[in-house]
């Protein structure tokens, strides 16, 4: 596609806001974050300025949810208004074009944070968190033993890289109860429970379970007693103690509701509610537009623009908050996961949907 010069222009003013915006925040937000940890930093002298710089970029990632949409509101506001100001909204719009076309570039921004926003849910920050809670437990926090003697939901990661999911661990008699054994996504381990007396771990009542392309899960073997001799269970790697999925990405998310294994029913409501969170979190940049560029596009001597920053910044954090509120109803199951989830998506675009469809009826 040819894009026309007025088109051009847009476009290259609003990258520039764009990528201007992203470099200084994350600037100081790097600077700050380093000055909090800079005694932490000088005690590791084992540590490479690869490992603080890998830090910083895993950082970068788990932080792209907020920033992106905080860059279009700070992109859309900057370039509207400069427009309005120097009355070259009101040329454009006499030339003939309206202000959906107007907004062309800036659904296009929005698009490709969206798509940018499925990317980093689905590939880069499993790993990002992965790593942050690791490298943040080893080098910033004090190491003190979990706990897991209460009944509940817990992940344990193993030495070889799979990890452990159990409801209760009985430290008197090193016995794990219900237990997933999880070597690999395509190899997993089910029993009643897993005793570690030496020399080797040994379950009870165990059932293998293996992935087929086609079936999922399916049951491979069953055995009464089992004796795992290649499981080491390491207690120091540090770890939530408690199971979430807030690190999981949406496609194996997706799998857990489509399969349905055990562990689906087991933490129904944790999945589903972090499924609808990454599935409808992207489209945040498309309400933020739908929001604030018909105020920005109001012809007026007194237009308000530190009002309209405060206040798109504000609505914009005020989101979030109320998002992290239905995250916590719907883990807890105070309110359906959809339910708690779509509310503020669904409420969003019935409001600003309504004042762009009013305002662009041109």
């Amino acid at each position: 596609m040819i894009l026309k010069t007025w088109q051009r222009y847009l476009f290259k003013e609003i990258l520039k806001v764009f990528f201007f915006f992203i470099f200084c925040f994350y600037l100081i937000y790097i600077l700050i974050d380093y000055s909090l940890h800079a005694s932490h930093f000088s005690k590791m002298h084992h540590l490479h300025v690869a490992d603080i710089g890998t830090y910083y970029f895993y950082l970068i990632i788990k932080r792209l949810d907020i920033t992106l949409p905080l860059a279009l509101i700070i992109t859309t506001n900057k370039v509207l208004l400069k427009l309005n100001q120097t009355h070259e909204l009101i040329a454009l719009t006499v030339g003939g074009l309206s202000r959906r076309q107007i907004l062309f570039p800036f659904f296009t921004l929005a698009t490709c944070i969206s798509l940018l926003l499925f990317f980093n849910a689905e590939q880069g920050l499993p790993g990002a968190l992965d790593y942050l809670e690791n490298f943040e437990n080893l080098h910033f926090k004090k190491k003190t033993q979990k706990n897991y003697n209460k009944r509940g939901a817990y992940a344990l990661a193993l030495p070889e890289g799979g990890k452990l999911i159990f409801a209760l661990y009985n430290a008197a008699n090193q016995t794990f109860e219900d237990v997933f054994y999880i070597k690999n996504p395509h190899d997993i381990w089910k029993m009643k429970s897993l005793h570690l007396h030496p020399p080797y771990p040994e379950g009870l009542y165990v059932e293998h379970l293996v992935k087929t392309p086609s079936k999922g899960l399916t049951l491979d073997s069953s055995y009464e007693k089992k004796v795992f001799s290649d499981l080491v269970v390491d207690f120091t790697i540090r770890k939530k103690a408690t199971l979430s999925f807030e690190g999981a990405s949406l496609s194996s998310l997706f799998s857990l509701f489509l399969h349905k294994p055990p562990l689906y029913y087991l933490q129904k409501a944790p999945i589903l509610t972090h499924l609808y969170l990454k599935a409808l979190t992207p489209f945040i940049s498309f309400l933020t537009l739908y929001a604030l560029a018909p105020f920005c596009m109001i012809f007026s001597r007194k237009l308000k623009i530190f009002i309209l920053y405060a206040m798109s910044i504000f609505g914009l954090v005020l989101f979030f908050i109320v998002l992290d509120a239905a995250v916590i109803l719907g883990e807890n199951q105070k309110l359906a996961p959809l339910v708690a989830i779509a509310t503020p998506f669904v409420l969003g675009i019935l409001g600003c949907g309504r004042i762009f469809t009013k305002k662009h009826t041109n």
